[in-house]
């Protein structure tokens, strides 16, 4: 046995390897259909739900945190950005409005001076303090931005496959026990999708009996993905706020402004060399997106409900009306006999997860000219480098026609909702 977990057959004791997602194989030695007893076997499906759940939350957990990451960008670029962009030009018009037009912005920061009163002077020590808080949080603002961006992006924890089963084996899954292909310190299971550490120099070879790892996998948590945190929306509404602030104090003589100091430049320069830190850490982590049904390959794997299904096709609307997402990702079964095609939406918000799913059948009710006052909506059916154009009748069970159908016409397909949960829909590699 090259991977998986030990178990005894029940009827000659040999020993047998179950990998938990693979369907039940008969005993090597006396080729028994059923190695394992009813209540192991039972077990073992048990376990194997669990493990496909645990790793579908763990790709909706990885999905939550870029989409959290994604809607700061976009938060602080366009609330953040225009509110600094705005006070930054009315502080920078009124601070040159107060000093001798002689007076560059370089020469104003690097001027020595003390006033009091209301005179000419104190007014060019406002605008001193005025610049240099303008600096100074603008700097904080851009710091706090990547450092917020690189926590948001922060990779899930993996764990470390298990040992090798015998010498010359590869490493194996940490949760259903499949053997680990390629290369690289983290490798994604072929048969589950976890995620699994694989570092150099591990302990030799250990069998891992089954019993012992169903047992670990039951007291494992299922790890749902839980709501993003209020935190950066925190963080955007003080970066928001920062520069009216500014303005604001900027209208009051506080007392102890009554002189500049240069001395404090260097600190608005440190905490931009602090942004720039941030900046580059969030960028080691640019390309580490989660895996994403949307962004699967054509002929990428994806388990629902425990069924193999590969990615056919792309639906792609004018608008959301159809089925309440812009896209619908179509699945063909990978056992034509047994099972219906499908047709996926899956929405992974920061707050929320909605998933839209269609059984696919061929044909269906034929168009009827009464119904023309019905809601139509574009389609592009994208499918292994071919698109073609379909119209959709929006309805409780929608009919997708080739062209705008006429009187009698029969639909191409009829999709019929279904209940699927967002843990029951696994992605097992993004490419085919």
């Amino acid at each position: 046995m090259n991977d998986g977990f030990a178990a005894k057959c029940q009827h000659c004791g040999e020993t047998h390897a179950v990998r938990l997602l693979d369907p039940p194989s008969p005993c090597a030695r006396c080729e028994a259909p059923d190695p394992l007893d009813e209540a192991t076997a039972v077990a073992v499906a048990s376990a194997a739900e669990k493990v496909r759940r645990m790793t579908a939350n763990a790709q909706r957990t990885a999905a939550r945190q870029d989409a959290a990451a994604g809607r700061f960008g976009a938060a602080m670029a366009t609330f953040g950005g225009l509110s600094w962009a705005f006070f930054a030009l009315v502080a920078v018009s009124a601070v040159f409005s107060e000093v001798p037009p002689t007076l560059t912005g370089k020469a104003l920061m690097r001027l020595v001076k003390t006033a009091t009163g209301d005179t000419v002077d104190m007014a060019i020590v406002m605008a001193w303090w005025t610049l240099f808080a303008f600096a100074f949080f603008a700097a904080l603002t851009v710091c706090a931005t990547f450092a917020t961006l690189f926590v948001l992006r922060k990779p899930l924890a993996v764990a470390e496959a298990l040992a090798p089963i015998e010498p010359g084996a590869p490493r194996r899954c940490r949760l259903c026990g499949a053997g680990l292909p390629g290369d690289g310190v983290e490798r994604a299971c072929s048969a589950c999708g976890a995620k699994s550490i694989v570092r150099k120099g591990v302990s030799g070879p250990s069998a891992v009996a089954l019993d012992e790892h169903l047992a670990a996998i039951e007291r494992a948590p299922l790890g749902a993905p839980s709501a993003a945190s209020r935190a950066p929306d925190v963080v955007v509404a003080l970066a928001s706020a920062a520069p009216a602030l500014v303005m604001l104090a900027q209208q009051f003589k506080i007392t102890g402004t009554h002189k500049t100091w240069p001395e404090l430049i260097p600190l608005v320069w440190a905490l931009f060399a602090m942004a720039a830190g941030w900046c580059l850490l969030w960028l080691t982590r640019w390309s580490a997106e989660a895996p994403s049904l949307e962004g699967a390959s054509i002929g990428a794997r994806v388990l629902v409900k425990g069924r193999a299904y590969r990615v056919a096709g792309r639906l792609r609307a004018s608008t959301d009306s159809t089925i309440g997402a812009p896209m619908l990702t179509l699945l063909d079964p990978e056992d034509d006999d047994h099972h219906s095609k499908l047709a996926v939406a899956l929405d992974v918000g920061t707050r929320s997860i909605d998933v839209r799913a269609f059984e696919v059948h061929d044909g269906g009710a034929e168009f009827d000219a009464a119904a023309r006052a019905a809601t139509f909506v574009e389609h592009t059916h994208e499918a292994r480098g071919a698109s073609s154009s379909l119209v959709a009748l929006v309805e409780e069970s929608p009919r997708w026609f080739v062209t705008d159908p006429a009187n009698g016409a029969e639909p191409q397909w009829t999709m019929t909702p279904i209940a699927l949960a967002a843990d029951e829909l696994l992605l097992l590699s993004p490419r085919a």
